[in-house]
């Protein structure tokens, strides 16, 4: 039974939901926040995978209780109240050979939250966020990390509203059902024709 939660709106609160494994680089989350301290920022995380017992270490090893939060798993329909109640969505996705260069599912799911996503991405996802003008991209390192989350945060919120509903129109426009229906269907009509 699981309580409704709402984040503390005096802070900005960052959002990471799924798999905490290797190529999510979820080791740097913990790195970055270190640096924040003191800063008023909570970075949420929902999920679970290989690098949780890590995740859970660093946060007692660091102090960060306060500031990076773990909650285990989450079932979907009780997680998509902390996708709302988020300022920004975290999409990362180690660069390494072939899955590195995709599109994430994660970021496709992420864009139709309307909310601006701090991305740790590289190829057709970072070209994607871009496209989209959704978000900030950072470089897969703790320093390039910190300066994007300092970077989100520091943008209005009217700024981040616009990068969140850009993402929920390229969503629409890009990955919705009926715009992937209506791609298969003209290039089945193409190829009979």
């Amino acid at each position: 039974n699981w309580p409704d939660y709402v984040f503390e709106k005096d802070y900005f609160n960052i959002l990471y939901c799924g798999n905490l494994g290797q190529i999510q680089l979820i080791d740097m989350i913990p790195e970055a926040m270190k640096e924040l301290k003191g800063e008023k920022i909570k970075f949420h995380i929902i999920g679970m995978g290989p690098k949780t017992d890590l995740l859970k270490s660093k946060i007692a090893e660091y102090g960060l209780e306060e500031s990076l939060l773990y909650y285990g798993p989450i079932p979907a329909s009780r997680a998509a109240a902390y996708f709302k109640a988020s300022d920004a969505l975290y999409v990362s996705l180690k660069n390494d050979g072939c899955v590195g260069k995709t599109i994430p599912n994660k970021l496709a799911m992420s864009m139709t939250f309307g909310k601006p996503i701090l991305a740790m991405l590289d190829g057709d996802g970072r070209k994607v966020l871009m496209e989209a003008d959704g978000g900030l991209i950072a470089e897969q390192n703790v320093q390039s990390l910190v300066q994007s989350i300092k970077a989100m945060k520091s943008l209005s919120e009217t700024e981040r509203k616009r990068l969140g509903i850009n993402n929920l129109t390229y969503y629409s426009n890009n990955f919705s059902l009926e715009k992937v229906s209506e791609v298969i269907s003209n290039e089945l009509l193409n190829k009979l024709i």
